[in-house]
């Protein structure tokens, strides 16, 4: 099952895309407030490296993962993951960085 990062840029109309995700019946969904809360979710967007856990947060995303076995595609979408806007989108790369890490194949 594909798996489908959406790194929507605040403003970009990602609300929208975020509902029609949710609503549909073939895809995974997973954003806010799961990718804010989440204690693995909250250490990629904001934790300094030191600790931030990749295992930890391969072994979550495994676990959601494996929840879904009728949808043809898994989604995670959140704005935050661009980096926050508050801060001049600071935490960007690093974000960007342990997602190509985590999760090379989306």
């Amino acid at each position: 099952m594909k798996l489908f990062l959406h790194i929507g840029l605040p403003k970009t109309a990602s609300t929208f895309l975020q509902a029609t995700f949710a609503r549909h019946d073939r895809i995974g969904y997973l954003g806010r407030p799961y990718t804010q809360e989440n204690r693995s979710f909250n250490q990629l967007q904001y934790a300094f490296d030191g600790a931030w856990d990749p295992v930890e947060f391969a072994d979550g995303l495994a676990q959601w993962r494996s929840g879904f076995t009728d949808q043809s595609a898994l989604v995670i979408s959140d704005e935050m993951l661009a980096g926050f806007p508050a801060y001049n989108f600071i935490n960007r790369s690093m974000i960007a960085d342990r997602l190509a890490q985590s999760i090379p194949d989306a």
